[in-house]
């Protein structure tokens, strides 16, 4: 049986910690720690976690928690950030304490990871708690590390809205992506690896436009 166990320390703030202590599971699941986010932590796209937790403290940075806003350069908007994968079911001060591999709703597309900036509290699972919640070690990996090499987006050098045109990508390892323009004339296509896009086909009124010899011309960037 797994046991939470809640440390408090105490200095100019209260400082916070928790960590799950349990027995080696028979079945050898992993156990995974996930750090505490705080004010003025980063996301993988360079955004500013701006929102904290009164009262409380790591290294002298508020706490932050989940739905807490983050400046995001990339895209020039204000996100907010997003739970992702296993939590203890309590948090501080009435709010969900925000931890290490959650995500940010913003513009950019993957939503970016957000990354601590401290290493000395942190929630920790077991794989008997983790099974409990419905996860496995590799799925908690999955959720929640920061892999932004492997999606591709391109936007149409269009006026006017191009919102629900479908397209092709044709990738140089020999796959084949569809996608639909999205309401900023975006459109973005998940990857399994980093292989190049060669050709760009547009479909319009059920015609397929091949636009791989005037990329340039109807791509205005293409972002990794």
């Amino acid at each position: 049986m797994s046991h939470l166990v809640k440390s408090t320390f105490v200095s100019r703030q209260t400082v916070l910690r928790r960590v799950l202590v349990g027995t080696k599971n028979p079945r050898g699941l992993k156990s995974v720690k996930r750090h505490y986010l705080r004010v003025g932590d980063k996301s993988t796209a360079g955004g500013v976690v701006t929102e904290g937790i009164a009262t409380t403290s790591v290294m002298g940075q508020q706490l932050t928690h989940v739905g807490a806003s983050v400046m995001c350069p990339a895209c020039g908007s204000v996100g907010h950030v997003v739970a992702v994968g296993p939590r203890f079911p309590d948090g501080w001060m009435g709010q969900k304490v925000a931890l290490e591999g959650d995500k940010v709703s913003c513009g950019c597309y993957p939503m970016p990871t957000m990354l601590p900036s401290q290493s000395v509290m942190f929630e920790q699972y077991d794989g008997e708690g983790l099974s409990s919640m419905g996860f496995a070690a590799t799925d908690v990996v999955a959720l929640t590390k920061a892999d932004p090499e492997h999606w591709v987006r391109f936007k149409l050098n269009e006026q006017g809205n191009c919102e629900g045109l479908r397209c092709t990508a044709h990738f140089a390892d020999g796959s084949v992506e569809e996608g639909v323009v999205d309401s900023r004339n975006m459109v973005a296509f998940d990857r399994p690896n980093s292989s190049p896009c060669q050709k760009i086909e547009l479909h319009v009124e059920g015609e397929q436009a091949n636009y791989s010899s005037v990329t340039e011309r109807l791509i205005d960037a293409i972002l990794r």
